[in-house]
């Protein structure tokens, strides 16, 4: 197995802080946590991919930490029309990045790295802004419901795929919230959805699988004109 030495010195020319400090109360929202992983034989639909060096594995972990808290502090806009067989309409979801944690952000801190036969993690930690902190207090109120979801990505298609089956997992979410609070189908629902957390993530039968928790905010629903 590689030497995890390389990993640090990456991690410090990309202009992360490695960092030990004392985990802070994730209550106050100061700061947030997540532990991130990377298989180092990938499989493709044809067979192994290539090894991913030390450098590469680094990027692609920081950068999956970056857009998971970016997730939870900004979120996402969704429009999304359910599937109707009478009027002959496919389903569709359309979902959007609000904004993201600017890439190599001093705030965002490597704190450990560990790793297995398989896989190595990442435990990465960023501090958000007071405004930022506002958000996260916002979203976490008891005035916006979540929704719990699961959602899959073909593991042959990379690690990419694991944010795929994030986003299949937000769209699930979002049917969960259009069944549960809707009577009658709607054409269209547009919102707001933020990452109520870090998402459990997980190879299972060859997919990514993806367990959220999503805040849902419903901001126009669109009824069908005739029956």
């Amino acid at each position: 197995m590689r030497s995890f030495a390389r990993t640090l010195l990456v991690l410090a020319l990309l202009g992360f802080t490695v960092c030990c400090a004392q985990t802070l109360s994730a209550q106050d929202f100061s700061s947030l946590q997540a532990e991130v992983w990377l298989d180092f034989e990938p499989m493709g639909a044809d067979g192994p991919l290539p090894r991913p060096t030390n450098e590469e594995a680094s990027r692609v972990l920081l950068e999956e930490a970056r857009l998971l808290f970016s997730g939870m502090i900004y979120g996402y806009s969704f429009s999304y029309v359910p599937s109707d067989t009478v009027r002959q309409v496919g389903e569709q979801f359309d979902l959007k990045v609000l904004a993201t944690i600017p890439w190599g952000d001093s705030r965002l801190e490597y704190r450990q790295t560990r790793a297995d036969e398989s896989s190595v993690y990442l435990r990465v930690r960023y501090f958000p802004s007071k405004i930022e902190q506002t958000r996260l207090k916002n979203w976490n109120s008891n005035r916006i419901p979540d929704y719990q979801a699961r959602g899959e990505a073909s593991y042959f298609d990379g690690p990419k795929s694991k944010l795929k089956a994030l986003d299949q997992g937000i769209k699930e979410a979002v049917r969960n919230l259009a069944r549960g609070i809707i009577r009658n189908k709607p054409a269209e629902l547009r919102g707001l959805a933020v990452l109520a957390g870090i998402p459990r993530f997980a190879v299972i039968g060859g997919n990514y699988v993806a367990d959220v928790r999503v805040f849902i905010r419903l901001e126009e629903s669109y009824k069908y004109l005739t029956y």
